[in-house]
């Protein structure tokens, strides 16, 4: 009894051990079932912190920017277009927050604004900034406010594309339509999108933690990590100016003092990268001379500049090995002639030798030097002078008269085959 339980055991476990293997090989054979071929997708663009943050034309190219560090430089008046009333608003908006009405420019004509109290706005930390009547209805613009958004540092959160940016312009307008006015409060203008190619940010800022979007996305922004890179490479290195080689002189105007100032190509200067205000956007590249002059650029070769700067120390590898490819010619030159001129010694002392063996010593030598003599044969001064641009004939009872004419009173007389006469 007891072997027979054995047995029963035994074949109870390779029952449930094929049932197991059953089950699973029907779930993997479901998976592959329901598995759909796509066609093969390839890796986003790595992000290089030797490009600044900007757009790229192929949407998938821009998730590199995803996690990166970003600045908005500040900005002078109270909007401009990275602020505008369609362009920053919170990231999880729900419903619209109400501001207060003192920062309307109120005309005398428009008595009913001075009594609202209160603009509803989904814009992030909104200002009123204007105001007008839209289809006869009082609607107020506003926008977001400078100094709560600029000269401040956001996380790029997520990169969002025409269709998720609608989206949220979609869930806005929804949002507001179900909102309910009185007499004291008014919703701003409508919110319309202002797409940068149709793209939109989360951004988290990084100072209090909000997280808002923007469709406003293009040249404002600057990539921390760009920027250290170019104070790494650039901030407080020599530079060499370089000055178009038909010039050997610039007037350019001095930044600060507004004055024109010489430039002489090879100038050395000292660079510094810098954000200034003027800049609206870009890393400032502020050069000085040992003089104090100063010139400001946006990029090392300014466009629409006859000049650009160069690192001193990639100058003078240039230089030095600019120099070398020269040393390296002029020898291989020297060789080259010293080779042209003992092939043109074997190749002189190689005809001489044919010459003498073919008109013995003392007119082959006259020939091999290119010389004539009275005396010589035509086929000698042929060898010597080589062949005439004209020749003329005259055959008498007692001569062959011949005339070879090779230039201006330098011809040759034969009679009889013989050199009878030199024209000089």
């Amino acid at each position: 009894m007891k072997a027979f339980n054995q047995f029963q055991f035994a074949a109870l476990l390779l029952l449930c051990m094929f049932l197991s293997l059953t089950v699973r090989s029907q779930i993997v054979v479901k998976k592959f079932d329901n598995f759909v071929e796509t066609a093969p997708v390839a890796r986003p663009e790595p992000y290089d912190s030797l490009q600044d943050f900007r757009i790229e034309d192929n949407f998938i190219d821009n998730y590199k920017y995803i996690g990166q560090k970003i600045y908005l430089p500040s900005f002078s008046g109270v909007c401009n277009l990275y602020a505008t009333h369609s362009s920053i608003i919170p990231a999880s908006a729900n419903k619209v927050a109400p501001i207060s009405n003192k920062d309307a420019y109120l005309y005398n004509d428009f008595k009913h604004a001075s009594s609202i109290k209160n603009i509803k706005t989904y814009i992030y930390k909104a200002v009123n900034t204007s105001f007008g009547f839209v289809n006869n209805s009082l609607r107020f613009e506003v926008c977001a406010d400078k100094n709560a958004i600029s000269d401040k540092y956001y996380t790029v959160l997520n990169i969002l594309n025409r269709e998720q940016s609608q989206a949220v312009i979609s869930k806005i307008r929804k949002l507001r339509a179900e909102q309910n006015n009185d007499e004291t409060t008014e919703l701003d203008y409508e919110f319309e999108p202002n797409y940068y190619r149709g793209i939109g940010l989360y951004l988290l800022k990084n100072e209090v933690g909000d997280s808002i979007y923007t469709d406003n996305i293009g040249k404002p922004f600057i990539s921390v990590a760009y920027f250290v890179k170019q104070q790494k490479l650039y901030d407080k290195k020599k530079f060499i100016i370089r000055i178009p080689s038909y010039e050997k002189t610039l007037s350019i105007k001095d930044f600060r003092t507004s004055k024109d100032i010489t430039v002489s190509d090879k100038d050395e200067w000292l660079c510094e990268v810098a954000l200034l205000e003027i800049s609206k956007g870009d890393i400032s590249y502020i050069f000085t001379d040992a003089n104090g002059n100063t010139i400001v650029t946006e990029s090392l070769a300014p466009q629409y500049q006859s000049y650009k700067f160069t690192l001193k120390d990639d100058y003078l590898k240039q230089e030095a090995a600019k120099k070398l490819k020269q040393e390296q010619f002029a020898i291989l030159q020297k060789q080259r002639d010293t080779q042209a001129k003992l092939s043109a010694q074997v190749k002189a002392s190689n005809y001489r030798k044919n010459c003498i063996d073919k008109f013995g010593p003392e007119k082959g030598e006259l020939v091999a030097k290119g010389l004539v003599s009275i005396g010589m044969t035509k086929e000698m001064c042929l060898y010597s002078w080589g062949t005439p641009y004209d020749r003329s004939k005259r055959v008498t009872a007692d001569e062959v008269y011949e005339l070879f004419y090779y230039s201006y009173k330098r011809n040759l007389h034969f009679i009889n085959d013989k050199l009878v006469q030199i024209e000089k």
